[in-house]
């Protein structure tokens, strides 16, 4: 297969990402009711992942073989990986990819102690797709603007669906798209609860809203980075001349707007307060990073401020709108955060639940202090000690640092902790000004919610983080 058609469903593959079509090849229960943390599921956009690493492989084996093989070089028969210099010079220059290795294998590893092994195995696999699939989008020859716009296409296509689904206050199912009905006055689907009625918040193609406001997030940020490149490259020399290319740039550029606009009115309707914080902490760094002449676009060009007072003005203006329009629900969901006792039953509810997660996760911690209960194993081990709880009262802590520590421990908290430093650091010493931003919007994830840990679609959309962060800036 050719790098091109092996690029092309790359792109295909950031833009089905979202999609939770998938196949129920183990169910698990728990007191008869569907376990959704224990069964093994397999997703569309996982085969596609596999595929392309074993073509990834394949293709890297037969170079190796044709260097080794057939090179006029004797030295060619002895790869340089062999060598110890160039190993400590590796691991010297790579230390990020080294901390991702060490705790990835420790996580791995767990599951000699763990209590439920399947899921341990399970929750492995997906941590090692990850990993896979954050080298498939690094060491790929497409271009930033590229990567990140499909991503953002993908995302935008359940951003009209999310928005489609709150003015109908219906969530359409279909099977084909891994998409479950949602009806408000149903149990136990999210809604935000007035005095007056029960709004369904937007799902987009996600089985949570939170998950929903989460990649909405990561879009908003690409969006300004792509039109500024879009920007650069209109104003470029010899371009100008070309009427026909300016007029393109220019729709396209207009299409940035509109799609910026659509995702941060479905972010709004997600009602994900996980989401608008990591927003907030994004556009916050962002406006720090251009007032103060810092940030720069992928030419190493100052980041145009007319461009972030666009994106500002279009967020301030919808925000406004949406305000307006939206007021009921928004500050009923508001006053859950700030003024719990003002606020309705159902965010009295959710506030109890997440402190006595909370509690739980605890629990657990003090149990397994050192190596911690094994991956993926925190819902087992929650049934294990309340047998009478039904399967929607055993749910992960509402943080993933939580849930980490429960899980692997603290040996696995201070690897966890040095992988994020070690990405950290590479995003600083490279001046990759994109991936600090997104860095940022994604510490209230991790800090309020769990899904990046124990969901497919938060663990691949941390990898597409990641991913999209290091094409900005080479590794």
């Amino acid at each position: 297969m050719s790098n091109r058609i092996s690029r092309y469903l790359l792109y295909f593959l950031l833009f089905i990402l979202p999609l939770q079509t998938r196949y129920f090849a183990f169910v698990r229960t728990i007191n008869n009711q569907w376990w959704e943390y224990g069964s093994v599921t397999i997703y569309a956009s996982e085969c596609l992942l596999w595929f392309l690493a074993v073509v990834a492989v394949a293709r890297y084996m037969y170079t190796l073989i044709q260097e080794r093989f057939f090179s006029a070089s004797r030295n060619a028969l002895v790869p340089g990986w062999f060598k110890v210099s160039r190993l400590l010079n590796f691991a010297r220059k790579h230390g990020l990819v080294i901390a991702f290795g060490a705790f990835v294998c420790y996580a791995l590893i767990s599951i000699v102690w763990s209590s439920d092994r399947i899921s341990t195995a399970l929750y492995g696999l997906r941590l090692i797709e990850v990993c896979i699939f954050i080298a498939l989008i690094a060491v790929s020859e497409a271009k930033f603007q590229t990567i990140a716009g499909f991503f953002v296409a993908g995302v935008f296509a359940n951003a009209i669906l999310g928005i489609s689904q709150f003015y109908a206050q219906t969530v359409w199912g279909s099977v084909w798209f891994g998409i479950a009905a949602h009806n408000p006055k149903e149990l136990g689907v999210a809604v935000v609860e007035t005095y007056l009625r029960r709004y369904l918040r937007a799902y987009g193609g996600f089985p949570h809203p939170n998950i929903f406001g989460g990649w909405l997030v990561a879009g908003l940020m690409c969006v300004p980075f792509l039109y500024s490149i879009l920007s650069k490259q209109c104003h470029s020399r010899g371009v100008e001349a070309d009427e026909s290319i300016y007029n393109k740039s220019l729709m396209i550029r207009i299409g940035l707007l509109v799609v910026y606009a659509a995702l941060f009115t479905a972010l709004v309707m997600s009602f994900s307060r996980s989401a608008w914080a990591g927003f907030t902490l994004g556009l916050v760094a962002l406006c720090a990073l251009v007032f103060t002449g810092t940030l720069k676009d992928v030419f190493g060009k100052k980041f145009n401020v007319v461009i972030f007072v666009k994106f500002l003005f279009i967020t301030g203006m919808m925000g406004v709108l949406l305000g307006v329009l939206l007021f009921e629900p928004l500050v009923e969901r508001g006053s859950g955060l700030f003024a719990p006792r003002e606020s309705h039953r159902l965010e009295q509810k959710s506030i109890i639940e997440r402190f006595a997660g909370a509690s739980d996760a605890l629990k657990i911690f003090r149990e397994f202090p050192i190596f911690g209960a094994g991956l993926g194993a925190y819902t087992s081990i929650l049934h294990t000690t309340y047998r009478d709880r039904a399967v929607w009262d055993i749910q992960p802590v509402h943080s993933v640092f939580l849930m980490v520590v429960s899980e692997l421990g603290i040996v696995g908290g201070i690897l966890a902790l040095a992988m994020l430093l070690f990405l950290l650091r590479h995003l600083v010493r490279t001046r990759n000004f994109f991936g600090l931003i997104l860095f940022a919007s994604f510490l209230p994830l991790l800090l309020f919610d769990h899904y990046v840990w124990t969901l497919y679609s938060g663990l691949m959309l941390f990898g597409a983080i990641v991913g999209i962060s290091l094409v900005h800036k080479k590794i």
